[in-house]
């Protein structure tokens, strides 16, 4: 993914405040309005799939704002797809440029050093494109750099992204993950992203 295409098209607030209301719930009325403060939105976005979950869930509406600052790990950020520009992404930052990621069982290895996870609890849920209830492992994942964790699921750590190559990022482009690792098509799959058909 082109870093340069990400800062053209808009970046998503790194905090991605949630505007619907089954999300209100993890940030307080005062942190939205503090995290809007100063910011210029320019758009709102639905979130089309499960690939962000717990942090976005389907139908979530996003505000869009351009921010001016480079970007950072665990940005999450609007963009074009790279092999489709009639399908926009939403989707977090894992790697800069001139990074090394990888995926050994599961866990995920930053510039050769294992990014620390602590397991939180077990989760079922009904995904929005199955009819049946599954189950994943709800853990805190802290970026190098990052303030605080962010929360991922795994549904295990044997899924075909779970095992990888080692990627180095070139310069001018990102390494994309989904929270939702085992429902995320993203930077980690063979091809990229694949090609897809605008909805």
């Amino acid at each position: 993914m082109s870093a340069s295409k990400v800062r053209l098209w808009a970046v998503l607030a790194a905090c991605a405040l949630s505007l619907a209301p089954g999300a209100v719930s993890q940030r307080t009325e005062q942190e939205a309005i503090d995290v809007l403060k100063g910011l210029v939105p320019i758009g709102m976005r639905s979130i089309p799939s499960e690939h962000m979950a717990p942090n976005l869930l389907v139908g979530d509406r996003v505000a869009v704002v351009a921010i001016d600052r480079d970007l950072r790990r665990g940005d999450v950020v609007v963009y074009r797809h790279p092999n489709n520009e009639g399908v926009v992404m939403i989707t977090r930052i894992v790697g800069l440029p001139g990074d090394t990621v990888q995926m050994k069982g599961g866990q995920l290895i930053l510039n050769g050093e294992a990014v620390s996870r602590k397991l939180v609890r077990e989760v079922t849920y009904v995904p929005d494109d199955m009819p049946r209830i599954v189950r994943a492992f709800e853990y805190e994942e802290r970026l190098p750099g990052a303030e605080k964790p962010l929360t991922i699921f795994e549904y295990g750590d044997s899924d075909s992204l779970d095992e990888t190559p080692e990627f180095r990022v070139p310069a001018g482009h990102l390494f994309m993950m989904g929270d939702n690792r085992d429902n995320s098509e993203d930077s980690r799959a063979p091809s990229g992203h694949r090609a897809m058909v605008a909805a």
